[in-house]
Parts: structure tokens; C-alpha cells; sequence
């Protein structure tokens, strides 16, 4: 199986479809998101691999049981993650318990289906948008638990800007229209269940 590791973060992505389309194009099968910054546990990639055979996005999360965060955190910084990942699930009724995560292994199949010229976030909430996109299309998603260290290059790109972002643009997300291509999907399987 031919998989691909994708380093950069979102903030240097930009415009997600032309990026994603020069990735596909490659050839992988498997794609990983992930920070360049050793945050994300290496080791958690081949167990990834193994679930992505059976799902569609694989994501590597802090808040299920067996994952964590490093002890070194400060406690607001604690708070600020648990409370952001509880506030979108409850806006946008993601079912994902950490929607933040950046580590993340999807099947091409399924970036090829997502419609991607739409996702326009940026900070954190591109996370969640992203996510929200696979869940609405149909995806089947699987947490695996990770232990998130605290980076050892760069530094966090948490500001005010970003947090804003955050706090209004998941009600967006949440009352905005079902984009053509999910529905297109949800079609799809709807007629492969008949």
C-alpha cells in the first residue's frame, strides 16, 4: 500500500483543494495529516494504516480513553482544548471526541469525494470543518488514542484571531447549507443500501 506523509499544518495549506489534488495525484492510497513539530507519536502511524482498511478517515485522538496530552501543559491550555473540542461537537453535532486533531490518515477514495473548494477555514476550526465534511458525507471515522507531546520545534499558533474564528464559525458550519458533493454521496449510499 502506498502512503503518503503530508507535513504541512493548515496555516500553510491555504486553499485545501488545489493542494489536496497535487497530493492525490501522486498516486498514494493513504494520506496522513500530521504537524511537522513532533508533537504527533510516529510510532501511532502503522496502527493507523491497519484501521484505515476498514475506515475511511482515521484519526489520532487526545480524549479518548488511552490518549492524553503532555503533563507539561499548562492548565488553561487544558481547558481551552477539553472546552473547544466539547463547544463544536455540541454546535455542530459532531460525533468525533477530539475534533481538533491534526493527526489524522484518510483513504484517497474519500479526499477525491469531499467537497474541498469549499472548506475555507483557517486555525483550528479547519479541523473541524474538514472533519465535519467526512461525517456529513457518510465517512466511516474511528478515533485511535494518541499521546499528544508538547512540540519540540515552533511554537503554537493559537492567537486572538484564530480563537475568534473558532467561536463563530462553527455556528456556521452548523446552520450553513449541505454542500452538492456530500449530498451527492449520502445519495450514493442511500442506493447501495436499497
Amino acid at each position: 500500500m502506498k502512503t503518503l506523509i503530508v507535513l504541512p499544518t493548515y496555516n500553510e495549506i491555504g486553499n485545501l483543494e488545489p493542494f489536496t489534488k497535487a497530493v492525490l495525484a501522486l498516486g498514494a492510497e493513504r494520506i496522513f495529516e500530521m504537524g511537522a513539530d513532533f508533537s504527533h507519536p510516529v510510532e501511532a502511524i502503522p496502527r493507523m494504516i491497519r484501521l484505515s482498511r476498514e475506515y475511511d478517515v482515521v484519526v489520532g485522538s487526545r480524549y479518548v480513553a488511552g490518549g492524553g496530552v503532555d503533563t507539561g501543559w499548562h492548565p488553561l491550555r487544558r481547558f481551552l482544548s477539553r472546552g473547544g473540542n466539547l463547544y463544536a461537537r455540541w454546535v455542530t453535532g459532531l460525533r468525533l471526541r477530539d475534533t481538533t486533531s491534526g493527526f489524522r490518515c484518510f483513504r484517497a477514495s474519500t479526499l477525491r469525494e469531499l467537497p474541498l473548494a469549499s472548506i475555507r477555514s483557517q486555525g483550528y476550526v479547519f479541523q473541524i470543518e474538514l472533519i465535519l465534511a467526512c461525517q456529513r458525507a457518510g465517512c466511516r471515522i474511528v478515533e485511535t488514542p494518541i499521546f499528544f507531546q508538547e512540540r519540540r520545534v515552533g511554537k503554537s499558533k493559537m492567537d486572538f484571531a484564530i480563537a475568534w474564528e473558532a467561536l463563530w464559525r462553527v455556528w456556521r458550519l452548523r446552520h450553513g447549507s449541505p454542500w452538492p458533493a456530500v449530498r451527492a454521496r449520502l445519495q450514493r449510499h442511500e442506493d447501495e443500501c436499497l
